[in-house]
């Protein structure tokens, strides 16, 4: 066996990450980027499933930095808790792992409550 095949046979995980397709790249259209900060970017998409928009908050995190990490998850965990009619809903977070970059990317989406998508426009 070469040893392309052994390390494959070794380490499955990495080889279908590799060929993992993107829950973010499979599940929204990107329309446009609504804003940007210090720890990512905020982006319109619309759910290809459920044909509604969401706001969705990208942040690009080093995976070896847990301080970080735990931090986003703390943040993460307060929203998906929280409701008051000031502060825009949560409805899912998730985090994906982007081989190209060697970083994770922790996205958490809060919807679009207007019934008619354009009015805003």
């Amino acid at each position: 066996a070469s040893s392309t095949d052994s390390t494959a046979q070794q380490n499955p995980s990495a080889q279908q990450r590799q060929w993992q397709v993107s829950r973010y790249q499979q599940d929204f259209e990107e329309i446009e980027m609504v804003g940007k900060g210090g720890f990512g970017v905020v982006v319109k998409a619309r759910n290809k499933l459920d044909g509604r928009f969401y706001a969705i908050k990208k942040i690009k995190i080093d995976s070896s930095n847990k301080d970080l990490t735990n931090k986003m998850v703390r943040e993460v965990t307060t929203l998906s808790r929280l409701h008051h009619q000031y502060v825009v809903r949560y409805y899912n977070a998730w985090i994906e792992d982007i081989p190209s970059t060697g970083i994770n990317i922790s996205t958490s989406s809060t919807g679009d409550d207007d019934d008619d998508d354009d009015e805003d426009e």
